[in-house]
């Protein structure tokens, strides 16, 4: 008990430790997201403090940019893969038509009809609805089969209302 204490005690020491990026490290923190830049990525999330919002933003912005290491590691240090408001690393995923980054964040609990009360009712699907996006449903209808019921039943309510007409 005596050394689970201590471990707390330290992690809360370097927690406290940590300090705010500057503005340039900040924008060669984003230049590493968007190059799936991992070795990088993970030297910035170990050496600074970043707030939830911040990572899910960062989280958005990889997968925007299609960088699937650099979403596993902000993943690995908490981001939120339902994002926040207007920022959503799901929407991003189906949007440049990535169907084993939506399956990644699928598998990890992204949910495409979790809804923010600051946005509209649409606000996930808004311009994303195409032909692409239909395929990238069946693709993960057919891949979470190979996983679990669970997934199953996501990917069916995915694939259900993407294909409705809007």
């Amino acid at each position: 008990l005596c050394c689970f204490f201590s471990h707390v005690h330290s992690m809360e020491q370097t927690i406290a430790t940590k300090q705010e990026p500057t503005a340039r490290e900040w924008n060669n923190f984003t230049t590493a997201v968007c190059n799936d830049w991992i070795k990088e990525t993970e030297s910035f999330l170990t050496k600074y403090q970043v707030s939830s919002n911040k990572l899910a933003s960062s989280l958005n912005l990889a997968c925007i940019h299609g960088a699937m290491g650099t979403v596993k590691t902000l993943i690995k240090h908490g981001a939120d893969v339902n994002g926040i408001p207007h920022k959503r690393p799901l929407l991003s995923a189906i949007s440049i038509s990535n169907a084993t980054l939506v399956e990644l964040l699928l598998i990890c609990g992204a949910d495409i009809f979790r809804q923010y009360s600051s946005e509209p009712e649409s606000a996930l699907l808004t311009n994303s609805i195409s032909f692409t996006a239909l395929d990238l449903a069946k693709h993960t209808v057919q891949r979470s089969a190979e996983t679990s019921d669970r997934r199953i039943a996501e990917a069916a309510k995915i694939l259900e209302f993407i294909a409705q007409p809007m």
